[in-house]
């Protein structure tokens, strides 16, 4: 016999525990910001598209892209990386931002490049070092893209004082976990 209202999936049963609950099992915020991805993925991707012209006029001028961040801020680098070479037809590479500072003359361009930081709070020390190594080692040949949710974060904060080229994409508030991983932000 069919139910005329199913019982609702797993993650909506998770999303509906009370909040004391959720955080017992150390789940208070990653199930809501699973669910919420589709959601919040659809704003990002129309944020974004509003400033295409922008990151174009950026992308430009730079011979190669780098794409820095860490732990699962550098995945999504990886991501990144294939699909903006075939798009660009430039040199594209992920890089751990901690590898990056460890070695910084093996992973920055000598030409122009754009160095792409990715960072869910902006807050991760070595993103700060990654950026700050490029300006240092490569003055006036580096460009800025910092995808971060955190308007307040370290790296938003260098994103608009530096003296570079920079852009400064904010993610949708929706966007921002709460939780260990990242869901709606990656």
């Amino acid at each position: 016999m069919t139910r005329l209202f199913p019982s609702p999936d797993p993650l909506t049963r998770l999303c509906r525990l009370p909040a004391a609950e959720r955080a017992a099992r150390g789940l208070l915020h990653t199930p809501e910001e699973i669910a919420r991805q589709p959601a919040a993925w659809r704003a990002t991707a129309e944020a974004m598209a509003r400033r295409l012209d922008e990151l174009a006029e950026l992308v430009q001028p730079a011979a190669s892209i780098l794409l820095v961040g860490a732990g699962s801020s550098y995945y999504a680098a990886r991501c990144l990386e294939a699909p903006l070479v075939r798009a660009l037809g430039r040199p594209v590479r992920a890089v751990p931002s901690t590898e990056l500072i460890m070695d910084p003359e093996l992973h920055l361009p000598e030409g122009p490049f754009l160095l792409v930081s990715l960072g869910r709070s902006g807050q991760s020390p070595e993103g700060h070092a990654a950026f700050r190594l490029a300006e240092e080692l490569r003055p006036g040949r580096v460009l800025h893209l910092v995808l971060t949710c955190n308007p307040d974060g370290e790296l938003a904060r260098l994103a608009r004082t530096t003296g570079q080229p920079a852009v400064l994409c904010l993610l949708p508030p929706e966007a921002c976990d709460e939780g260990l991983a990242m869901t709606c932000s990656f």
